[in-house]
């Protein structure tokens, strides 16, 4: 393989991973969107589109390891494959908690009795706007970015410690316990996202300066 025929297959790469960032964030707001209009057919096309995500992170694993094993990239361009390698096995993570959160909601959206926290709605676009901007970070290379997101990741653990004291407290007062243990399962797979997140944006690091 040439090297211009390897960068050339390096920027399909890098194509291929923003197709699968944006369908994953896309994925994550479409399962929020669902939660707050109580939508179980948007949840059954979030959950029914994760194989969508699974098939991409599948294509661009083949093609990493197809480009390592006849280009036998060395330093630069190998820190490049290695991350793209790690990152999309956290962009799909983020895909199947999406997924999750519609599969552990989609029975209670139509006759559920509690209102949807607000917290937990702002969690969910926090959490999709750090996927977002760590994706952005590898793509353009942007060290400040990256260390940016990395930052965001204390307030999500702040945002879900004061939902798990809410959610006792709702549960104290009479609310379904279901449905009271099934959003708090919803916040802690909002945090995890964001402990994603902040794992694509130490590898967008790591392809930068080698460390993160």
């Amino acid at each position: 393989m040439s090297r211009t025929h390897f960068e050339r297959s390096l920027i399909e790469l890098h194509v291929r991973v923003a197709d699968m960032a944006t369908l994953t964030e896309d994925q994550l707001r479409s399962a929020m969107i669902a939660l707050k209009n109580r939508d179980a057919v948007l949840a059954q096309e979030v959950i029914k589109n994760d194989e969508r995500v699974d098939l991409l992170e599948n294509r661009i694993e083949h093609e990493c390891v197809s480009l390592i094993a006849l280009q036998q990239p060395i330093a630069k361009d190998l820190r490049l494959v290695t991350a793209v390698l790690k990152m999309i096995t956290d962009i799909e993570r983020v895909a199947d908690q999406a997924a999750d959160i519609c599969e552990l909601m989609i029975s209670e959206l139509p006759n559920l009795t509690i209102t949807i926290p607000s917290t937990i709605l702002e969690m969910g676009n926090y959490a999709a706007g750090m996927v977002h901007d760590a994706v952005h970070a590898y793509l353009q290379q942007d060290e400040e970015q990256a260390r940016g997101v990395i930052e965001r990741d204390e307030r999500m653990d702040d945002w879900f410690e004061q939902m798990t004291g809410y959610l006792c407290d709702l549960l104290k007062s009479g609310a379904e316990p279901r449905q009271v243990i099934k959003l708090a399962y919803v916040a802690k797979y909002l945090e995890r996202v964001a402990d994603h997140a902040t794992n694509v944006a130490e590898w967008a690091l790591y392809r930068l300066i080698g460390e993160r």
